[in-house]
C-alpha cells in the first residue's frame, strides 16, 4: 500500500475517527477547523478528492463529505491504532462474567456475552471448528449501515453458515489479535473482525468497517486477559 504524506495522514486519520463516531460523512470545513493545518479548505479539498482518487475516501452519494473506504480503514489500522484501555467498569464487568461461570465452555460464552455489550457489537467465541456461539446481532443490526435490508440478508447467509467459515478460519488464527477488514473478512465484506485465540477458543468481535478498532481491540485483549485467570 502506498504511503502517504504526513498531510494527507492526518486528514485521513481525522476522516476515520470522525466518521467512527457520527456515520455521517466528514467535510472539509470542519477538517479545517480540527486539523490544525494551516492551510485553507480549498487545499484541504484538494488533498480530499486526492485521497478518494488514490481509493482512501468514499464521496457517498452526493455528498459533500467523504467516508473512508475499506483501504483507509486498513491504512489506519496498520499507522495509527491506538488501544484505548477499558475503564475499571469493563474490566469488573468481564471479570464477573468469568466468575460466574460453572465451566470453561460456559465461561466463553459468558465473557463473550459480556464483551458484546461493552463493545456494542457481536461476539463470536469458537471452542472448536464447529462449535460456535455467537452473542449481540442486535447490535450489529441496530447499527445505520444496516439499514439496507439487503445487508442484513446478506450477514443472515453468513451467519447461517457460521460453523463453516469458522471451519476454515480457526486454524489460522493464533495469540496474536487479527483485524480483518471488508474483503478480508469472511464473515461479510461489509464489516470488520477482531478475533484471537484465547485459553479456551476462539474469542472475536464482529461489526461494521465503521467499528471503534482503538476501543474494541482493548476490550477484546482485557477479555482474553480475563479467561486465562
Amino acid at each position: 500500500m502506498e504511503q502517504l504524506d504526513s498531510r494527507q495522514e492526518i486528514l485521513l486519520k481525522l476522516t476515520v475517527r470522525r466518521f467512527i463516531q457520527s456515520a455521517e460523512p466528514v467535510g472539509s470545513a470542519w477538517l479545517a477547523d480540527e486539523s490544525g493545518l494551516d492551510v485553507s479548505s480549498a487545499t484541504i479539498r484538494n488533498e480530499l478528492a486526492t485521497l478518494e482518487e488514490q481509493g482512501f475516501l468514499l464521496q457517498p452519494h452526493t455528498s459533500a463529505g467523504r467516508a473512508p473506504s475499506e483501504k483507509g480503514y486498513r491504512y489506519y489500522v496498520d499507522r495509527f491504532l491506538e488501544k484505548k484501555k477499558p475503564g475499571a467498569a469493563a474490566a469488573t464487568a468481564l471479570a464477573e462474567a468469568a466468575e460466574a461461570a460453572q465451566e470453561e465452555s460456559d465461561k466463553l460464552r459468558r465473557v463473550a456475552k459480556a464483551l458484546a455489550e461493552l463493545a456494542n457489537e457481536s461476539a463470536l467465541a469458537a471452542f472448536a471448528p464447529r462449535d460456535v456461539y455467537y452473542t449481540g446481532l442486535a447490535n450489529l443490526f441496530a447499527k445505520p449501515e444496516f439499514k439496507q435490508l439487503s445487508l442484513v440478508a446478506s450477514m443472515s447467509r453468513v451467519l447461517d453458515h457460521l460453523d463453516e467459515t469458522m471451519e476454515k478460519m480457526f486454524p489460522e488464527v493464533g495469540s496474536e489479535t487479527r483485524i480483518l477488514i471488508g474483503s478480508e473478512n469472511p464473515f461479510g465484506a461489509e464489516c470488520g473482525l477482531l478475533v484471537v485465540r484465547s485459553p479456551i477458543g476462539l474469542l472475536g468481535l464482529l461489526g461494521p468497517m465503521r467499528m471503534d478498532y482503538d476501543t474494541d481491540l482493548a476490550l477484546l485483549e482485557t477479555a482474553v486477559e480475563t479467561l486465562k485467570t
